[in-house]
């Protein structure tokens, strides 16, 4: 049976850091356009030059108000954006390389190529591959709202689009775009190692996509049918009951740990009789005895049972949904799912800033903090967290101050250890 412990270790290990792996895959195609870093990377090197591409911009007729990007190399989502912004552009980079004959010997002399009608292509087709990671990466990075209860959906929608580059596979059939297929290809391991199997993953966020009234059963049964449909229905149905009966050993434990005693509940709301001592049993008395002993359906109906057994919510994209509020407007009527709901709903999907995130290049300890032992290194960020939350959250950090911190924290730790 799951336990309260349980839940505790599964919150720590879940973290955002799956989806960083996953998406760091899908640098294999950013060496097909290095033709325009390096056209970029010459036009910002000087203001006459951007002076004059603004000018050819303007004569392109480009809409576009935005400055050119310069990508980082270990962050995919800089590169994403440089590729979409150069797209906007496209018109006024061909114009340049008729005004300007260096442009095109520059980009020339690095063994590229200026940009031409199907380089402009396959930029399009990369940044809207990309569009579906980055816009998920955003949503389910954010701090101030829940996101416990929209990642299965979210893995929904990476399922889908990595389907639709693969399925030709099923088809016997050519890849409509073979580096997009490279890309699913790479893809689809680290996914399915995560994501695969609902066994293996961290249930709770099944948990808490059924805590979205506007989801519940109906559609869990959606969600699991597109992603196991192809292996039959029997490996579907086996997944469902899977997913419930765990939410229903949730649903127990806490039934058993909050639920009020027979004692309380029996006497909530009652007061003796003043005004009839006679202890003689009316008609009335009799019949409500017959109603405790014959059985009855409703009365042994559970709040999950109950809860899902209602209509869902309507779902609308453009209108806000605020769960929060509809669980503590509902807390009355479902008081302890309503506790299951504020527990879950508080996971936050990741606790890793979404520039950790999309960075490919990963935390790196330097010489001076190789040596440090883990529970000093969780101290130092606990502390530097602490730091930070006492500033103003809207104000710039001054990183140096928390350097500083940092190596007066250090000194203090070898001092202890020399002692």
């Amino acid at each position: 049976m799951t336990t309260l412990t349980d839940i505790a270790i599964m919150e720590k290990v879940y973290n955002i850091l799956k989806i960083s792996s996953l998406l760091s895959l899908t640098r294999v195609l950013i060496p097909y356009f290095r033709k325009n870093k390096c056209g970029i990377k010459w036009i910002k090197k000087s203001g006459a030059r951007i002076e004059k591409f603004n000018k050819c911009a303007r004569s392109a007729r480009c809409e576009s108000t935005k400055s050119l990007i310069l990508d980082c190399p270990t962050r995919w989502n800089s590169t994403y954006n440089m590729l979409v912004v150069a797209h906007e552009y496209k018109d006024a980079f061909t114009r340049y390389d008729l005004e300007e004959v260096d442009f095109g010997l520059h980009i020339r002399h690095k063994n590229h190529s200026v940009p031409g009608p199907e380089d402009w292509d396959k930029a399009k087709k990369l940044c809207h591959f990309l569009k579906t990671f980055y816009d998920i990466t955003l949503r389910i990075s954010g701090t101030k709202y829940v996101t416990s209860h929209t990642l299965v959906n979210e893995l929904a929608t990476i399922r889908d689009v990595l389907r639709k580059q693969l399925d030709c596979d099923i088809h016997g059939e050519e890849p409509t775009d073979k580096h997009l297929y490279d890309i699913a290809t790479a893809m689809r391991p680290k996914f399915e190692k995560y994501y695969g199997e609902v066994e293996n993953m961290n249930l709770l966020v099944y948990f808490a996509f059924i805590l979205d009234p506007r989801n519940k059963y109906e559609f869990l049964d959606v969600i699991v049918d597109d992603h196991y449909g192809r292996e039959g229905i029997s490996v579907v149905e086996k997944k469902k009951e899977y997913i419930k009966g765990k939410m229903k050993l949730l649903y127990e434990e806490y039934v058993r740990i909050h639920a009020p005693s027979s004692t309380s509940s029996s006497t909530l709301g009652k007061r003796p009789r003043s005004t009839n001592t006679s202890h003689e049993l009316d008609h009335g008395d009799m019949l409500r005895r017959r109603m405790k002993t014959a059985p009855s359906s409703s009365s042994s109906t559970s709040e999950l049972v109950k809860y899902n057994g209602e209509c869902c919510e309507p779902f609308d994209k453009n209108v806000h949904f605020d769960i929060l509020l509809w669980w503590k407007v509902n807390s009355a009527r479902f008081p302890i799912l309503s506790l299951m709901a504020r527990d879950l709903l508080a996971v936050p999907i990741s606790t890793v800033a979404s520039e950790s995130v999309f960075s490919t290049s990963g935390r790196v300890l330097d010489s001076f903090r190789s040596s440090l032992g883990d529970k000093t290194i969780e101290c130092l960020v606990c502390a530097q967290d602490w730091l930070r939350i006492s500033l103003n959250p809207e104000k710039i950090e001054d990183m140096d101050t928390i350097a500083n911190i940092e190596k007066e924290l250090m000194e203090q730790e070898r001092v202890h250890l020399n002692e």
